[in-house]
């Protein structure tokens, strides 16, 4: 089973890149899914944060949380249809992935 890779999602991050794809299992099968880098947030969407509290953008160690916290959000995204987004830590100064149905190999 396919689990999503964290560590090249907080690489995308880190390296302010315009997009991440990474793999979910669902249905049987398993299915890509891209974030888009977002400057601007949209309140009230599901936003997963990638980094524990402890982090420092020397050391960034990852949040212990952010696998499952991903992979519920990249489940609610596939089987409903809810976005969600993607941050290293949430009052870091970065752009942040929106994660959307449109944006998932659905095949």
């Amino acid at each position: 089973m396919s689990k999503p890779n964290i560590a090249a999602i907080v690489a995308a991050h880190r390296a302010r890149a315009l997009s991440a794809v990474t793999s979910i299992p669902w249905g049987g099968t398993t299915h890509q899914i891209e974030g888009r880098s977002a400057n601007i947030m949209t309140v009230g969407v599901t936003a997963v944060e990638l980094l524990a509290p402890e982090s420092t953008p020397q050391e960034m160690l990852l949040a212990q949380e952010a696998e499952y916290g991903f992979g519920l959000a990249a489940l609610n995204l596939l089987e409903r249809g809810e976005p969600f987004y993607t941050v290293l830590r949430a009052g870091w100064a970065l752009p942040a992935f929106l994660w959307e149905r449109e944006s998932a190999c659905l095949d």
